[in-house]
Parts: structure tokens; sequence; C-alpha cells
């Protein structure tokens, strides 16, 4: 943890690349479960992405969709 602190504290834009690369990998394995409160009609979940001005790109799983 203390190395962890040392390389984003040095370098913000290493935190970045952490941080994004941290959100994808996430959203995969968050993908992959499921758990016994679930109710997934097909038993699959979704996975969107949204990119901000800079061009980032954060992956996310939710945990519920409402359709309206």
């Amino acid at each position: 943890m203390d190395d962890y602190l040392q390389l984003i504290t040095k370098e913000f834009k290493e935190f970045e690349n952490i941080s994004l690369k941290g959100s994808q990998s996430a959203s995969k394995r968050e993908s992959q479960t499921s758990h016994k409160n679930e109710h997934l009609v097909d038993g699959s979940k979704a996975t969107f992405s949204i990119e901000n001005y800079l061009g980032d790109i954060y992956y996310l799983t939710p945990d519920e969709i409402i359709f309206i």
C-alpha cells in the first residue's frame, strides 16, 4: 500500500492509468459473478463504459437497471 501511495502521489498520470485499468478489470470480474439476491432474467449482467472529455474510458457494471 505504501508503494502504491508513493507512486500515485508522485505522478498523477500514473494514478489515472492505474484507475482506468482497475475499472476495466473490476467490471469484467463483476459481470462474471452472480449473487443470491440478484435476479437476472437470462443469467448475464450488463456492462457499459463512459468516456470523459479527455478520452479516458471508465468501465462499469450496474447492479440494477430500470427501463422506463
